[in-house]
This record gives C-alpha cells, sequence and structure tokens, in this order.
C-alpha cells in the first residue's frame, strides 16, 4: 500500500491506481486477518483520495469506515496511531464542512480533541521534550 501511495502523488493523479487501492482493499478485507491495521489504512487513504477528486458520497463510508477501525485495532504504535486517527478525523471534518453538515463537523472536531487529549497524557513527556525542542510544533508533527 505504501508504494501506491508513493506512486498516486495527489489526489487528481490517483485514477490510473484506482483500480489498485480497491484491490488493496479487497485483499487485505479476507486476508488471515481481515481486521487489521492495514484494512482500515488503505480506506483511509482511499477515502483521501475520493476526497480529493470532490467525490463525496464515495469518501464518505471509506472515511468513517477506516477511522472507526483504526480506532479497534491500535496495532501501531499508540502515539503513530493517534496521529493517523488525527489525520482522518481532520479530513472528516473538511468533509462534513464542504457537505455544510455542522451536527456532523462538531461531532468530529470533539473526537480529534478526544484522541489529542488521550495522546497527549498517555506521552506527555515525550510531547512536551519535543515541542521545547522545537518551538511552534504542531501536535501532528511533535508526534510523527
Amino acid at each position: 500500500m505504501a508504494e501506491v501511495e508513493q506512486q498516486a502523488g495527489a489526489a487528481d493523479e490517483i485514477g490510473g491506481v484506482e483500480a489498485t487501492i480497491r484491490e488493496c482493499i479487497d485483499i487485505t478485507a479476507r486476508g488471515s486477518h481481515p481486521i487489521d491495521w492495514e484494512t482500515y489504512y488503505t480506506r483511509r487513504f482511499f477515502g483521501w483520495v475520493l476526497l480529493g477528486q470532490k467525490r463525496y458520497s464515495e469518501a464518505e463510508p471509506q472515511l468513517v469506515q477506516g477511522y472507526e477501525g483504526m480506532k479497534q485495532v491500535k496495532n501501531e504504535s499508540s502515539v503513530r496511531g493517534e496521529v493517523r486517527q488525527v489525520e482522518i478525523l481532520e479530513r472528516l471534518v473538511q468533509l462534513y464542512v464542504v457537505l455544510d453538515k455542522p451536527e456532523d463537523e462538531r461531532k468530529w472536531r470533539q473526537e480529534i480533541e478526544v484522541v489529542k487529549a488521550t495522546a497527549l497524557e498517555k506521552n506527555r513527556e515525550s510531547i512536551r521534550a519535543i515541542v521545547d525542542w522545537m518551538p511552534g510544533t504542531t501536535f501532528v508533527e511533535a508526534v510523527t
């Protein structure tokens, strides 16, 4: 999947690899561990691509399923997993701003704050050291 992401580049260049992304989702979903991080990570990426192409109705379920699955599985290290969760939540907020759905936008903004607070509490010392060392560093930058 990482190779597909690198080859894809910008969302407007993704057309040629869309079939590959769909195949990755199918393969991971029916693999020996169909409910794993890669399945949801791939859905997240596909949702971003569709969002970038303004295919909102297709992007929404990919983003939501990607986030919910990543939240359940958390196979990556906690900080990295939480960063990925914040990234996908930010895309969901972006989607609901475009769709003019303020209730959904508010719901996902609140979820961002919950994930950030959880990550901060669990990793306070590491994050503080990074932010102190690099003033102006954002949460996502500090934990990646």
